[in-house]
């Protein structure tokens, strides 16, 4: 199963000026173990479905991963903006 460390959430629009609520979250982050894209590569995955923190995975459209270390800037921007980082991502469609 690939891996990422050093990552974090991101959310974009799949079309400019569309709606807020129609954002799609994805992770960015340095993959290990993907059978297409070479170890230490920055990735953006496809959008998350699921990210099950106990566990340490998530589940994006195409490819699930085990998560490492979640990137420390990304944490103080959460904690800076009082953002719960385990629990800014939802399954699809809640």
């Amino acid at each position: 199963m690939p891996h990422l460390e050093n990552w974090s959430i991101i959310s974009r629009r799949n079309v400019p000026y569309s709606a807020p609520e129609i954002l799609i979250s994805q992770l960015i982050g340095t993959v290990s173990g993907h059978p297409k894209i070479p170890d230490g590569n920055l990735v953006t995955t496809s959008m998350i479905k699921d990210i099950d923190f106990e566990a340490n995975t998530a589940t994006t459209r195409n490819t699930e991963y085990t998560l490492g270390a979640p990137d420390s800037h990304w944490i103080k921007w959460c904690d800076h903006h009082g953002i719960d980082h385990k629990h800014v991502s939802k399954k699809e469609g809640t």
